[in-house]
């Protein structure tokens, strides 16, 4: 990127804040264009060019007015805004000295779901099995289950009606999202899920009641643990109880405070303590 002076940003998300305090750390200008303001229109770095419900053409004419085909490069920051690369490439190809993306096809690959997968298993690399509609209502339950359902073309405006992915272990769980999917007016990618298996009902009991084990005993070891209280009201630790506690400073004698801290920060590590504690001597003196 040396080559260029400028660089034009399409979006304003996170990710082109990003982009934008790059080029600034590069000592590269920056312009920012998006048809909503997000978070990077905050910066003090580019210059911002709001377009609300511009379509392409006028789009178009916005950025004609900050390229240069010598020292301008153009990057895009998500789905919507590489769409419109792919719809626009031969006129921004015109006004910018480099688009920084591949070419459509490779965008259009990457952008959905269900081609991504077919490419990789046509090109022999290692990918999760990809299913068709018609072929996923014979699939469970089988040995094929679980699988992973999700939009096949990334729609962040739909986020409510349906989850950016679902895992489904029954026919009855596929057979519901199947419709949800459909009533919302949206493809679904359905592929072999290669999420790790998830505790069984048994391990879920077996893992609530050692944790209550741990909590009994951590608990008798805590209210053994004397505190004290400063004249300014801050409690702390005697030499016994090495590590970490809490401020108070309403009360008389509370190890009930000490013993509430220590819960919920477990043991602390001493050296590698958080920064919850401060250390003075050998008392640990509770945060006010």
């Amino acid at each position: 990127m040396a080559e260029f002076d400028r660089i034009v940003v399409l979006g304003s998300s996170l990710t082109a804040l990003a982009i934008v305090r790059a080029a600034k750390a590069l000592r590269i200008a920056s312009v920012l264009l998006d048809t909503r303001r997000g978070i990077a229109f905050d910066s003090r770095h580019p210059i911002p060019i709001y377009c609300p419900g511009g379509n392409d053409e006028f789009l178009l004419q916005q950025l004609e007015g900050v390229a240069s085909k010598q020292s301008t490069a153009l990057i895009a920051d998500s789905d919507g805004w590489l769409r419109f690369i792919v719809r626009c490439r031969p006129a921004l190809e015109s006004m910018f000295a480099s688009v920084l993306h591949p070419g459509p096809r490779a965008i259009e690959l990457c952008l959905d779901k269900s081609l991504f997968l077919d490419w990789c298993m046509e090109n022999d690399f290692a990918a999760p099995r990809r299913y068709g509609l018609e072929a996923a209502t014979n699939l469970l339950p089988s040995q094929e289950c679980p699988l992973l359902l999700r939009p096949e073309i990334t729609r962040h405006e739909l986020a409510k009606s349906v989850p950016k992915a679902i895992e489904v272990r029954s026919r009855a769980e596929l057979d519901r999202w199947l419709e949800q999917f459909a009533a919302a007016g949206v493809t679904p990618s359905i592929a072999q899920s290669l999420l790790r298996p998830g505790p069984h009902e048994g391990d879920n009991e077996l893992i609530r009641s050692q944790t209550q084990i741990l909590r009994r005993r951590r608990r008798q070891v805590i209210m053994n643990q004397p505190a004290q209280r400063d004249d300014d009201g801050r409690w702390h630790a005697t030499e016994s109880d090495e590590h970490c506690a809490t401020s108070k400073k309403a009360g008389t004698e509370a190890p009930a405070e000490v013993t509430a801290w220590k819960l919920l920060t477990s043991a602390c590590p001493g050296s590698a303590c958080s920064g919850a504690c401060t250390t003075t001597g050998n008392s640990p003196a509770f945060p006010a």
